[in-house]
């Protein structure tokens, strides 16, 4: 093998590890901010569009049904 094409070898080989350090570099300042650069997104999205009102659970009223034929009240099993 000439010295010229060791040479380019060894340059791209270079430029291959650099590329792949700065993806790296990249991924973790993205995992860094977290979530927060996706919620902008959202947030702005969401200030675009009309708010509605969401339902209202009356007082006192369970969030979800209860299974037939257990009590709830008592601590039997």
């Amino acid at each position: 093998m000439s010295e010229l094409t060791f040479t380019l070898l060894r340059l791209g080989y270079l430029a291959l590890l650099v590329v792949f350090v700065l993806s790296a570099i990249g991924v973790l300042r993205r995992d860094m901010r977290g979530p927060k650069a996706a919620g902008t997104r959202a947030r702005r999205k969401a200030a675009k569009q009309p708010r509605t009102a969401a339902p209202r659970l009356r007082q006192g009223a369970p969030s979800r049904p209860r299974r037939p034929g257990r009590d709830h009240r008592r601590g039997s099993r």
